[in-house]
């Protein structure tokens, strides 16, 4: 049986680490924002002017950080 790994994001400021959502199963890049999505496709959140840097299923992190327009 496959077990679905739910993410927590964080937005990785440099300085500090922000907790923008948690139980997200589907990022999505749209043009320069990240949209996060729960398990039923609802959308959770927008991190605006943002990338993905990190991607770690085995603790169920997605870390984020600001990009520069």
């Amino acid at each position: 049986m496959k077990t679905m790994r739910l993410f927590k994001v964080f937005l990785d400021r440099g300085f500090s680490r922000e907790n923008v959502a948690e139980n997200v199963s589907v990022a999505t890049k749209n043009g320069l924002n990240i949209e996060l999505f729960d398990v039923s496709l609802k959308k959770l959140v927008v991190v605006e002017k943002a990338e993905i840097v990190k991607v770690d299923t085995l603790n169920e992190v997605l870390i984020l950080k600001p990009v520069d327009s």
